[in-house]
């Protein structure tokens, strides 16, 4: 299996996506799946890891907004009322 698949397999939209997020090279991380495996699979590991963090942050950045944005309205009813 490919680096590449490997990265997608965890999670991850590509190879460039972990390099992206682990701050090295795709070409890299290719090399070290094929010269230090179990190094390349703690890498890609953390990587989805990092994303489902990210991911899960965004996500609850937007429940946020969504909920001051509830609060908001709720205020301006009361007013008109």
């Amino acid at each position: 299996m490919s680096a590449s698949q490997k990265a997608k397999d965890a999670g991850l939209k590509s190879l460039q996506e972990a390099a992206e997020i682990c701050g090295r090279s795709a070409d890299l991380l290719t090399r070290w799946e094929k010269e230090y495996p179990d190094l390349f699979d703690a890498v890609i590991a953390g990587c989805a890891s990092k994303k489902l963090n990210i991911d899960f942050l965004k996500k609850k950045l937007e429940l946020v907004k969504l909920i001051e944005e509830v609060e908001s309205c709720k205020n301006t009813l009361a007013k008109s009322e």
